[in-house]
């Protein structure tokens, strides 16, 4: 009987700390909801890890309410406009990145990211997404990224074709 007590405990811990990631098998991707935001809106983040020769990078799909602000439009594609992103974990270093928006999907921001700032982001538990919407406002969303090197360890590596 207690080892049975002690099992039951161990799953139902695990099954907690593992619990705010969900895995896309049919695309992938990892995902997670966002856990505060301002304005108050609902968040997701949708994560895909792939590799192109040598280098390993990392798709991040950022799911808002509120349409973020265009930059400017990208001269191969006259569909998709440039947002100012900033990712912010609890160390030290943040980024800043141009946000990748499709004009049909507007509440889709991409972020491509490297395997070295992705180790940032493993060794966090929250990553603060901030932009602003199309009326200029602040905009930020917050994400729990405990057990993220976990959660990463469950989805296939896309590869990319080399170009000739």
């Amino acid at each position: 009987m207690k080892k049975f007590l002690k099992l039951v405990i161990f799953l139902t811990l695990s099954t907690f700390s593992f619990a705010n990631w969900e895995v896309d098998r049919e695309h992938d991707m990892i995902f997670t909801y966002s856990i505060k935001s301002e304005p108050t809106q609902k968040g997701v983040l949708y994560i895909r890890k792939g590799s192109y020769d040598i280098l390993n990078y990392y798709s991040l799909y950022i799911l808002t309410d509120k349409y973020p602000a265009f930059t400017e439009e990208i001269d191969e594609d006259k569909t998709m406009q440039k947002t100012k992103i900033e990712l912010v974990t609890e160390h030290p270093i943040e980024f800043e990145r141009n946000g990748i928006v499709n004009m049909y999907k507007p509440n889709e921001i991409f972020i491509l990211l490297i395997d070295d700032e992705m180790e940032i982001f493993k060794r966090s538990k929250i990553l603060k997404v901030i932009y602003k919407d199309r009326n200029l406002s602040p905009c930020y969303m917050e994400f729990d990224i405990t057990e993220l090197e976990k959660a990463i360890k469950k989805i296939k590596v896309k590869k990319l074709p080399l170009m000739n």
